[in-house]
């Protein structure tokens, strides 16, 4: 069977550039939802839900250094401290997907102002409201915007090389208990 190339798409405006990037991103979306890494619940201490938000922060917001943080930063993650509250009560373990994670922190962050401030740094009405940046993009002044899309995905990703980090290290730990009292099963 030979390979199926997707069709080639031709990008004659910031119109079309921005189709292109919300088709992508509904069709990575998408596939998650069919993934059991991300499907399946499993237990998670609720302040690695904090945790992890702040790690998506740090990891998402390209122009962070100095170690400051976005303004107000305390105040979204008050946001998700309330949340935990709400949804969780006094649980301390809590089973989760990384797709429940995700919409958790959505849920608790879009209710403040500060996140809505953090999205939109910079634009102005003529502003296009797609940006570009990589590791060589020179360090500016202040910040222009951080992708909200790409914290959330941040903070579900730490999520997820954490479990895969303590699931290589579980396994390890069985083996070599196996070896060692062979006579245990």
């Amino acid at each position: 069977m030979a390979d199926e190339q997707a069709p080639e798409r031709v990008i004659r405006s910031k119109e079309d550039l921005e189709k292109a990037i919300e088709l992508a991103a509904d069709q990575q979306s998408a596939s998650l939802l069919t993934d059991p890494e991300w499907t399946t619940k499993r237990h998670i201490h609720v302040h690695d839900l904090v945790t992890a938000f702040s790690v998506g922060v740090l990891r998402s917001d390209i122009w962070f250094h100095g170690y400051t943080v976005p303004p107000y930063f305390n105040t979204v993650l008050d946001s998700i401290a309330y949340g935990i509250k709400e949804e969780f009560g006094t649980q301390e373990v809590v089973e989760l997907s990384l797709v429940d994670i995700e919409l958790f922190l959505k849920r608790w962050v879009e209710i403040t102002d500060a996140w809505h401030m953090w999205l939109n740094w910079g634009l102005k009405p003529d502003s296009p409201n797609v940006h570009f940046s990589s590791r060589n993009t020179p360090t500016p002044s202040e910040r222009e915007f951080i992708d909200g899309d790409a914290v959330l995905r941040n903070a579900s990703n730490f999520i997820r090389f954490e479990r895969r980090r303590n699931d290589a290290f579980d396994a390890k730990f069985d083996a070599d208990w196996k070896a060692r009292h062979p006579e245990e099963k």
